[in-house]
């Protein structure tokens, strides 16, 4: 049965889920260690969702109610235990002050002997003035810098390809963060490069 275009009731909210079930435990054959959510609308459905990913070894998962009134949240389910959740909302400049978006929702994962902190973010939509989103990374790099432990950043940067070739947004978070698309990118030419090059002395 397909689970689009459906109304809301039991048997689509199953479906949705088995969709959703299927996607996580298809990467990498059984999940990642640690899943990142955005849109989530109540800690009921997230425990729906956790319940069907409790056999393939997630422990623990985490929703903080935001102030957002469209009534979705970032939230997570992880492998690992995580504490210490807590949100983080951006205090945008006063042209973009009223506005209502989404903060981020920052956890610690005890891996291992280390504890790691992991940030869901779900920045302002394209909709929104590409300032409002270059101001949640100001945020971002705050709360890093305010940390010791070592810091991971997922989720949804709603960040175009366009206005980031206009306004070099992600090369500009290099200095701090280990950006993985551009680093994998130029990982890709070197080997490109390293190829030729190979090719060229045969």
């Amino acid at each position: 049965m397909s689970a689009f275009f459906l109304d809301w009731n039991e048997e689509t909210k199953d479906a949705k889920l088995q969709i959703l079930l299927n996607n996580i435990i298809t990467y990498n054959q059984g999940g990642a260690d640690v899943i990142a959510l955005q849109e989530i609308e109540n800690m009921n459905i997230l425990g729906q969702l956790f319940n069907l990913l409790e056999p393939y070894g997630y422990i623990d998962y985490k929703l903080l109610d935001s102030s957002d009134k469209r009534g979705v949240d970032t939230a997570f389910i992880s492998r690992y235990k995580l504490s210490d959740p807590s949100l983080h909302y951006v205090s945008f400049s006063p042209k973009f002050a009223t506005y209502d978006t989404r903060p981020i929702f920052k956890v610690t994962a005890s891996i291992g002997n280390k504890d790691i902190v992991i940030y869901n973010l779900h920045f302002p939509s394209n909709f929104n003035d590409i300032q409002m989103r270059i101001e949640s990374f100001d945020l971002l790099r705050d709360l890093l810098e305010s940390s010791n432990e070592p810091s991971i950043a997922l989720g949804d940067f709603n960040l175009s390809s366009k206005d980031d070739s206009k306004l070099n947004i992600y090369n500009d978070q290099q200095d701090i963060w280990y950006v993985s698309h551009l680093r994998a990118a130029m990982a890709a030419r070197e080997l490109h490069i390293m190829a030729m090059i190979k090719h060229g002395a045969s």
